[in-house]
């Protein structure tokens, strides 16, 4: 939580910092907050284009239990990854 919400920059920094941490969202205590913080939050273009493409290759892997995307190994944990960037859950489908 941010309490100055006279002051977006530093709201910003709090907020990305949070994110290179793993964090996926941020309390707001005032309405000016919003979006800052979701600016922040939201995937850039790469992320969702890696995230395309993990779940893409997803599909030639079908029954694996892991597979090499970009050089990089890919197993459940990247899956949840790349689902959480696209927004997606377990009930939904591939995109």
């Amino acid at each position: 939580m941010f309490l100055d919400f006279n002051d977006p920059e530093g709201l910003e920094d709090e907020a990305q910092n949070a994110r290179d941490m793993g964090y996926n969202g941020k309390f707001a205590i005032h309405p000016s907050q919003v979006s800052v913080i979701n600016t922040c939050f939201e995937p850039s273009d790469e992320e969702v284009q890696w995230a395309l493409n993990v779940l893409e290759q997803q599909k030639n892997f079908a029954g694996q239990g892991a597979f090499v995307v970009d050089g990089k190994m890919v197993d459940a944990p990247v899956i949840l990854r790349a689902r959480r960037v696209l927004g997606l859950t377990d009930s939904d489908a591939h995109p």
